[in-house]
C-alpha cells in the first residue's frame, strides 16, 4: 500500500490519470477549485466513478455545502 499526496487540483488530475487508485480522499476546501466540485466531477467521470471518494471538512455532513454531493461520497 502507498499513499500519494498532492497540493493542487491539477496535480490531483495528473495523479488520478496516471495511477490506479483504491481510494481518493479530498479536502472539501481547495485553493483553486472547491474540493466538493472536484469530488462531484470525479464521481461523474466513468474512469473514476467506481473509486471510493471521501471529503474531509470541518463542516457538519448535513451542511448546505454538501447539498449536491452524491450520497456515496463520504463526508469525514
Amino acid at each position: 500500500m502507498s499513499v500519494c499526496g498532492v497540493i493542487t487540483v491539477l496535480e490531483a488530475f495528473s495523479l488520478i490519470a496516471q495511477t490506479k487508485l483504491d481510494l481518493i480522499i479530498i479536502s472539501a476546501m481547495l485553493p483553486e477549485l472547491d474540493g466538493i466540485d472536484l469530488g462531484i466531477g470525479l464521481f461523474s467521470m466513468s474512469a473514476t466513478h467506481n473509486i471510493p471518494l471521501a471529503q474531509i471538512s470541518s463542516h457538519e455532513p448535513d451542511d448546505e455545502h454538501f447539498a449536491l454531493v452524491p450520497a456515496n461520497i463520504s463526508i469525514i
